[in-house]
């Protein structure tokens, strides 16, 4: 035992610098390790960039290029964006450049669907060519995000081939906000009536990166006398008389301008801030009346700007351990709309 003792107080130093080499090895490989694990984590919590592709009112399309349903706007011109993040969660871009083309197109409305206006046979062509004449439907990008790639030219889409014009190869810059502005102009004449003559329809398809699914819509013009405006809410998740969910998503939508009051128990809910701080509203306490205590928000709507608002309630109750049965989150929270003066 002396001798083993006496050879390591020998060789002590050589001993000493080995264990002190093998622990900052050591160190190094498991700070390697956890840093790789690290970044493995940030990049697993991110949104997948196949939903970083939005607009204030064209749809995902899901592969489906039939539209059903159209948006209405009672003034001849309107703005429409495409961004490169969710709309309700503005301060996550995509960490990518995204490329895409947008279509924009004359349509017409044919025993209750809609057709390009190039895809008809030449008789029934004929008919709506005549209305056309000294008419203009245009479609211009009012704005760009700065990567440069607009021409700033007005199109109208009368004189185009195939009465269509396609912007190709625009960019939404990544890893910052970004967003396009395309204006389209519908000609004067169909405010004068009820029923719409022509619609424009409009596409934005992403070409890189892969994945992205497109967006679209179709427009008219027609007069919003005749139609009542109306804006309604409620939650998108309509089951939740039996199934609790971690928070609830509740929809706005309607037609035409006024004001709408969303109020919700604030015992129950509290609201994304998020939401708040975009819409550029504050949080007030209901003083009296059926909702006595709860909160509200106020939100000035225009339809032929935004037709739709989501909004996140997240829930707050300790007390409460299921928002079903009794206590499901459909009878706490509500709305009412103010018609506006035109």
């Amino acid at each position: 035992m002396k001798t083993i003792l006496h050879k390591i107080a020998k060789y002590w130093p050589l001993i000493w610098l080995i264990l002190s080499i093998s622990a900052v090895l050591a160190l190094t490989v498991l700070g390697a390790y956890t840093g790789v694990n690290s970044v493995k984590h940030v990049l697993s919590t991110q949104a997948p960039s196949g939903v970083l592709f939005s607009s204030n009112s064209l749809k995902a399309s899901t592969g489906n290029s039939t539209i059903s349903s159209t948006q209405r706007l009672s003034s001849q011109e309107y703005d429409i964006t495409v961004c490169n993040y969710e709309q309700i969660k503005a301060a996550e871009p995509n960490s990518e450049d995204i490329t895409y083309n947008l279509t924009a197109s004359l349509q017409v409305r044919i025993d209750d669907s809609y057709k390009n206006l190039s895809d008809l046979d030449e008789t029934k062509k004929e008919e709506y060519v005549k209305l056309l004449e000294n008419r203009s439907y245009k479609i211009k990008m009012q704005q760009d995000d700065g990567s440069g790639d607009s021409d700033g030219s007005e199109y109208n889409l009368v004189d185009e081939e195939n009465y269509q014009h396609i912007f190709t190869g625009y960019k939404l810059t990544g890893n910052q906000l970004s967003t396009d502005v395309f204006r389209i102009t519908f000609d004067a004449s169909e405010l004068e009536d009820t029923e719409p003559d022509f619609y424009i329809f409009i596409k934005a398809e992403p070409t890189s990166p892969s994945g992205i699914e497109s967006v679209q819509n179709l427009y008219c013009a027609a007069q919003s006398a005749s139609e009542a405006s109306a804006w309604s809410g409620s939650l998108l998740e309509s089951d939740c008389e039996t199934v609790d969910y971690d928070f609830y998503n509740y929809i706005l939508s309607g037609n035409g301008k006024g004001t709408i009051e969303v109020m919700w128990d604030s015992t129950m809910f509290e609201v994304n801030p998020f939401f708040l701080e975009m819409e550029q509203t504050n949080v007030e306490t209901i003083s009296g009346g059926t909702h006595a205590g709860w909160s509200k928000i106020t939100l000035e709507v225009d339809s032929t700007k935004e037709n739709r608002y989501d909004i996140q309630l997240y829930k707050t109750s300790n007390d409460i351990t299921s928002y079903t049965g009794a206590y499901n989150a459909s009878q706490y929270i509500d709305c009412i709309f103010t018609n506006g003066v035109e």
